[in-house]
């Protein structure tokens, strides 16, 4: 059995698109995401869903969980004070991405 594993996707539609023509040519019995998927890139919410509707099982990651569950993000935050101009849109694109469903 032939399994994929990808993960650390942030957002990165392009690297993402590059990636599913691989997979198709090679043609993986099974693949897996390894979380991190809507963080830092251009493009988070094209690449949730289109795993979404891959229907690929997967874990979510550190990135994701802050993104989804503000509390995370907080205690992130505060054990880094010196990066407090980031947070506050930190906090606004977790605030959005926080009504995606991850899987």
């Amino acid at each position: 059995m032939r399994t994929a594993i990808i993960s650390d996707i942030h957002g990165n539609l392009t690297a993402l698109e590059a990636v599913l023509a691989d997979l198709q040519i090679t043609a993986p019995d099974l693949i897996l995401h390894g979380g991190d998927l809507a963080d830092n890139g251009s493009s988070p919410v094209e690449v949730v869903d289109m795993l979404q509707s891959a229907g690929w099982q997967g874990v979510v990651g550190n990135t994701d969980e802050m993104l989804s569950i503000p509390a995370a993000f907080e205690e992130f935050a505060a054990q880094l004070p010196a990066l407090e101009t980031i947070w506050a849109p930190a906090r606004e694109m977790a605030a959005f991405k926080s009504t995606l469903s991850i899987q």
